[in-house]
């Protein structure tokens, strides 16, 4: 286990560069450039115009009073719509618990095996989630992967329910339907609902707030975890474990609305166009004639 957390973490260090917003903060430009040319490769002129802007209309940092500009908590609020989404599918139930899952739905492969499946779809499928990220835009993207999650997360659900009304009858005929749901489930989250909340959160945010925004993300998103892996067993013993799995699915859907109706499409986008998007003033930009912005370079 040590030697691949190693290997990425080096890896990672050598290869990533400084992000260019922060480089620009720290009033690098030159290295900003340089950071923001290697991801983009070429032709990132007006892209770097755009981000010293940002940066220069953030330089009086975070205030008290900007908490109530509706740019700043609705974007922060829209963040953390997608983090609360991913902790509400019960990942980390269906990761940690995955074998018993299995076992107790009665998969005919072994458990074991079952969880180098879902370890090779999450690989798989987060690969695919890259690449298709900047094509199909993160919402769509999102919206696809927690649509077939909840729909995977309600059909676990009802193999549960025919487990309990049907007992051995339903192993011996429907063996890999539990299968089927959690590969289906496993391919909708890495698509969308594991790899893109924290990128919402990089994406929505407003620079001026970003910092402590994204710490008080984090530490809401772990305790959303925390919180649904305590009570999960309890849920269960009250009320089945399909009707369980039934609840967060059904809870799902109900966020997956909200985040369709509440979330702008941010493909194409700059940071700029987004906090506009979220209720930003516009500040009328001075226009120059041609002589004085010739006089201006004399």
């Amino acid at each position: 286990s040590l030697v691949p957390a190693v290997i990425s973490g080096l890896s990672f260090l050598l290869y990533v560069r400084e992000s260019p917003l922060w480089l620009l903060q720290k009033g690098r430009r030159k290295e900003a450039m340089e950071a923001l040319q290697f991801y983009r490769d070429s032709h990132v002129e007006n892209e770097f115009k755009a981000m010293e802007s940002s940066v220069t209309n953030v330089s009086s940092g975070l205030a008290l009073g900007d908490l109530t500009q509706p740019y700043i908590y609705k974007s922060f609020l829209c963040a953390l719509l997608s983090l609360f989404m991913q902790q509400v599918s019960v990942v980390n139930i269906l990761l940690f618990f995955a074998q018993d899952i299995f076992r107790e739905a009665g998969v005919a492969m072994a458990p074991d095996d079952c969880t180098i499946v879902v370890g090779g779809i999450l690989a798989l499928f987060f690969l695919v989630a890259t690449l298709l990220a900047d094509r199909a835009g993160l919402k769509l993207l999102f919206v696809f992967s927690t649509a077939l999650s909840a729909a995977s997360l309600a059909a676990l659900g009802l193999c549960f329910h025919l487990k309990d009304v049907n007992g051995q009858s339903f192993l011996d005929n429907y063996s890999w339907l539990p299968l089927v749901s959690i590969v289906l489930y496993f391919i909708g989250y890495s698509l969308g609902l594991g790899p893109l909340p924290f990128v919402f959160v990089g994406e929505l945010i407003p620079l001026k707030a970003k910092g402590i925004a994204t710490s008080v993300c984090v530490v809401l998103f772990y305790s959303f975890g925390f919180l649904i892996t305590k009570t999960f067993a309890d849920l269960v013993h009250l009320v089945g474990t399909g009707s369980a799995y039934w609840f967060y699915g059904s809870l799902l859907a109900v966020t997956f609305l909200a985040f369709l109706v509440l979330v702008p499409d941010t493909k194409g986008k700059t940071l700029d166009e987004i906090e506009e998007i979220f209720g930003k003033k516009v500040v009328p930009t001075q226009l120059y004639s041609l002589n004085e912005l010739v006089t201006y370079h004399l």
